[in-house]
């Protein structure tokens, strides 16, 4: 039984749906399961669901008729068995260390549920969401800045936002 399910509902993604499962495969910690419920995709996504299903083991594919993002992810839970649940949207990307962040506390410290930041990404501007950015304290702003040198292979020098 794997630690974490990670539970992605698919419905007409394909533009953007490699990134997120590509991200999903390169994550450094390895106790997961990524179950994808392709929720009756018109165009490819059902497809490459089923092709990161042939590449990896730890992906599970369901195919359903369309009935909603909501329904799609009750189906997801119903087939998931990870001890921890997490959310990822099809057309979203995490940090290879996504995982390794969110279940450092559940490991270390016993906690049952744990939340985090985001980066939201829009005509190719990048912002830090964090509750108070420009008050980031350095050492915070360096990882951050570290894990978006990775993530998107470019250093960036301005606190704020960031123009890729």
């Amino acid at each position: 039984m794997p630690l974490i399910s990670i539970i992605v509902p698919v419905y007409n993604v394909e533009k953007y749906l490699r990134s997120c499962l590509d991200s999903i495969r390169v994550q450094t910690f390895k106790d997961f399961e990524a179950v994808l419920v392709d929720d009756g995709s018109t165009d490819n996504s059902g497809f490459i669901c089923d092709e990161y299903e042939q590449k990896d083991n730890r992906f599970v594919v369901v195919h359903k008729q369309n009935e909603g993002v909501a329904k799609a992810r009750i189906t997801a839970f119903e087939h998931s068995e990870g001890e921890y649940i997490t959310f990822i949207d099809a057309d979203d990307y995490v940090s290879p260390v996504y995982l390794e962040k969110l279940t450092s506390p559940i490991i270390e410290e016993g906690v049952d549920m744990v939340s985090c930041n985001f980066f939201d990404i829009d005509s190719q501007i990048i912002s830090i969401c964090l509750n108070d950015t420009a008050n980031c304290p350095d050492e915070e702003y360096e990882e951050i800045n570290n894990k978006l040198q990775i993530l998107l292979g470019k250093k960036f020098n301005t606190k704020s936002s960031f123009e890729i």
